[in-house]
């Protein structure tokens, strides 16, 4: 994905939904609901020069490991698989639209908005847009983008600790 996808503004509002926020999905599951974890959350790497990345990371104890993963692995799924609720979309959509302004906030963070869109090739009225555009994304869009977008099938997993107490969760 790049700047230029016309989902990305789709898989931006997904994977705050999915794991993007402190209210996100992941983190309710694995570490308010289960209490498995401090933090956990997921991240789509949208690239700028480069192939984009989807991740999901957690802290947990190692009899724990594998309960966090597999309660991951199924909000992936359901993401997959269920509308996100208007509640969601409308907070996923607020927390990008909301932040916007802090893009342009010092003379630096202006020009290397700028510069960068010249490195690109960006078109610099894409900031003029970038609110409305992300205001359209619809549930229907997110269900979409995680359809196509999200393989956990296809997923590496990093697991770190005593593999002896990991294998047994």
């Amino acid at each position: 994905q790049r700047w230029d996808d016309p989902e990305m503004f789709a898989l931006m509002v997904m994977n705050e939904i999915l794991g993007g926020d402190f209210t996100s999905r992941i983190t309710q599951r694995v570490r308010s609901d289960e209490g498995l974890a401090y933090s956990a959350g997921s991240d789509y790497d949208i690239g700028i020069l480069w192939p984009g990345s989807f991740s999901v990371a957690f802290e947990s104890k190692s009899a724990t490991v594998a309960l966090a993963a597999k309660i991951s692995l199924e909000e992936i799924g359901r993401m997959q698989r269920e509308p996100v609720s208007e509640q969601e979309l409308r907070q996923a959509r607020s927390s990008f639209v909301d932040s916007f302004p802090r893009r342009f906030e010092t003379p630096f963070q202006i020009a290397r908005t700028y510069a960068t869109d010249e490195v690109l090739g960006r078109p610099h009225d894409y900031w003029r847009t970038y609110r409305e555009r992300m205001r359209a994304v619809d549930a229907a869009a997110v269900r979409a983008a995680a359809a196509k977008y999200l393989h956990p099938d296809a997923m590496v997993m990093l697991v770190v600790g005593r593999w002896s107490d990991i294998a047994a969760g």
